[in-house]
């Protein structure tokens, strides 16, 4: 194995800092950019800081991120799940709950079978709730990937399989389905049919840990203020060389480097609620309609 990948295993296994900021759970990449451009820039002009006016051009650095650790905190029964797999368990909806839509009646009095139609338009709706608690923030738009759980998958195949957390630290979206369905029900002669529509609901919590990998050039310039027309100074460097000598990365646990790539990989930590309408199910029952005595 290289030096470097010695380098980037100590990083990713190495105990926490034991005065490790509590306060501090995102850190602004953009800030320390800044700084990074501000001190390089401070060493070669005469200009004063306040008419220093620092662009930052991220244009060229490239992103990927990863899900390394999905875990099911709680469902709607309240049960903490103590599983430390990086998948989810392998129920299949038992985190659902069914609750009757609607239901009605027939009622055949003749001595001929009958059929009766209705119809009936629904919404599904999966609304889902993204929290980064511990990570990075970041003005380029990186896209943390969250792949949607395959419990999820099973009742909602027809949405979207990934979620994408951009800039914030919070995000919100929804997604819905309008379709309508017409049902036939044949009641046979003096017969009763009870027809009951149910629908299964359920919301789960989620935590996950992502792993985004960030590469390629950063490119600063440094603007008089008093005239945009004149650049004053100009520098590029490797992402990886700025965000490895920051010390706030390090001491909040976020970081590991590959230097031989010329690669940083950055941390992030949440958790995600999404709930979801997914099944309707129509049941009907018959019985035979007491004949009146004469």
């Amino acid at each position: 194995l290289s030096e470097d990948l010695f380098e980037l295993m100590a990083l990713s296994n190495k105990s926490p800092v034991e005065d490790k900021p509590d306060s501090i759970q995102v850190v602004d990449l953009e800030k320390i950019v800044k700084e990074w451009a501000l001190k390089h820039f401070k060493k070669y002009t005469d200009v004063k800081q306040k008419n220093m006016d620092i662009q930052i051009n991220w244009n060229d650095v490239d992103s990927r991120s990863e899900m390394i650790f999905c875990a099911d905190v709680k469902s709607d029964s309240g049960t903490e799940n103590a599983s430390h797999n990086e998948s989810f368990s392998s129920e299949h909806d038992n985190w659902l709950n069914q609750h009757v839509l609607f239901s009605m009646e027939y009622v055949n009095d003749t001595d001929a079978k009958q059929e009766y139609t209705f119809h009936t338009d629904r919404t599904t709706r999966r609304v889902f709730e993204i929290e980064k608690c511990k990570g990075f923030s970041c003005r380029k738009e990186v896209g943390i990937k969250l792949q949607a759980p395959e419990q999820l998958l099973e009742v909602t195949g027809n949405y979207s399989q990934e979620l994408t957390l951009n800039t914030a630290t919070r995000h919100s979206c929804e997604e819905e389905l309008t379709w309508g369905t017409d049902y036939t029900i044949g009641v046979d002669p003096n017969c009763t049919a009870t027809v009951m529509v149910t629908v299964k609901e359920g919301r789960k919590t989620c935590k996950f840990k992502v792993r985004t990998q960030f590469y390629g050039k950063i490119r600063a310039s440094m603007i008089d203020r008093k005239d945009h027309k004149s650049y004053v100074q100009f520098t590029e460097e490797d992402i990886d060389k700025i965000l490895a000598n920051d010390l706030l990365l390090r001491r909040c646990g976020l970081l590991e480097q590959n230097k031989s790539t010329n690669t940083v990989f950055l941390l992030s930590e949440g958790q995600y609620t999404f709930r979801v309408n997914a099944q309707q199910k129509v049941e009907v029952k018959q019985k035979v309609t007491a004949m009146n005595k004469p």
